[in-house]
This record gives C-alpha cells, structure tokens and sequence, in this order.
C-alpha cells in the first residue's frame, strides 16, 4: 500500500511512512492501537543507536477515548513539575485541527527530531 500510494505520487517517495501489522478481527482496537504505536516506534529506531538524555523520560500513552483532555492535563502537571519529558503519541492538539476545507497535516503531535 505504502509503495503503491508513493508510485502513485499521493505520497512524497522522500516522506518516510511506517508500517504497522494491525490485522482485523484480530485482539481490540486497543491491541491495534499498541500494534500501532510499536510500529512506528521500531520503524523510526531500527538501526539507531538509543541513547538516553539525561534526566527526561518518554511519555507513551495507551488508548484513551478522552486523550484531548487526559494528555492535556498530563502534560500540564508534568510542566508543573518541571519534569523533561517527550510526549510519545499525543493526539491532545491535533482534534483542535479545523475541518475548513483546507489540506494540512494534523496540527499538534510528537514531532520526528
């Protein structure tokens, strides 16, 4: 599908798409969510050298139906805390993107650094 859509310019062959197995009828849509997010993770680390950055931890949130606010209030008390941090799939801003007929990426996010 990912080298179809690039064939087919839908996708910038340059922009890196991972790939995660999530078969239907298979677990819940939390395991496909987990599948997901593991997917992403490995594509983005296979052949990385992991290091950690002293003093700050991932934030690696499960399904959650109410993330807009739950992540919000997370990141919030974290801020409070002065607690570094990287807030691994958050989907708290990208809700907020406007359905105005204009294309763009989801606002909000983890960003790729």
């Amino acid at each position: 599908f990912i080298q179809n859509a690039k064939d087919e310019d839908s996708v910038p062959r340059d922009f890196d798409v991972p790939f995660a197995h999530t078969p239907a009828f298979v677990g819940s849509h939390v395991d496909g969510y987990d599948n997901m997010v593991k997917g992403i993770l490995e594509h983005f680390w296979k052949g990385q050298e992991r290091t950690q950055i002293e003093g700050t931890i991932n934030i690696i949130p499960g399904f959650d139906g109410f993330c807009v606010g739950n992540n919000r209030e997370l990141k919030r008390l974290l801020d409070v805390m002065g607690v570094s941090y990287t807030f691994i799939q958050d989907a708290s801003d990208q809700f907020d993107t406007p359905s105005d007929g204009e294309y763009r990426m989801y606002d909000g996010g983890t960003k790729i650094n």
